[in-house]
């Protein structure tokens, strides 16, 4: 399977980078730093624009699906990784390609115990905010998808 992946230098594109590349899977890393990427068999980096539809669709073409790893909302009121899905989702339909599989993040749909939601809310509302309107950007957008949304990412193993 071609995978286009977007947030390959970050902490969950990493792995799934590695990951992937393990499985022998074609990967093309678009990324705005490719010097933090090591050159590996079946690896294509492309340096990139995520503002750039006309950019990021001609770069994904040819590929079977998109994964999205993105992150990066600092508890900012920019809703950064939605305006970014939105530019992700547009080159997705102009390059034919039909799937995305996003990394989102538990929590945004209230799923807690009113408490656990209340303390997310106080401490990540912003953060919460982008995720839950990056999911309805795709989960609207037509497209074939599916979102993780892990509880919690470690350092170490299980």
């Amino acid at each position: 399977m071609r995978i286009f992946l977007l947030g390959a230098t970050g902490k969950i594109g990493t792995v799934f980078l590695n990951m992937a590349l393990a499985k022998g899977h074609p990967i093309t890393a678009y990324v705005r730093s490719p010097e933090k990427l090591t050159i590996a068999e079946n690896l294509t980096i492309i340096q990139g624009n995520l503002e750039s539809i006309p950019q990021m669709s001609a770069a994904m073409r040819d590929h079977d699906v998109v994964v999205s790893c993105l992150g990066g909302n600092d508890n900012d009121q920019s809703n950064v990784i939605q305006k970014f899905t939105e530019v992700i989702v547009a080159s997705i339909k102009e390059s034919n390609v039909s799937k995305i599989v996003a990394f989102s993040t538990a929590g945004i749909h209230n799923e807690f115990s009113w408490v656990t939601n209340f303390i997310l809310t106080l401490f990540y509302k912003h953060v919460i905010n982008d995720h839950r309107l990056t999911t309805q950007v795709i989960m609207t957008s037509g497209l074939d998808y599916t979102l993780a949304r892990p509880l919690s990412l470690t350092e170490g193993g299980l």
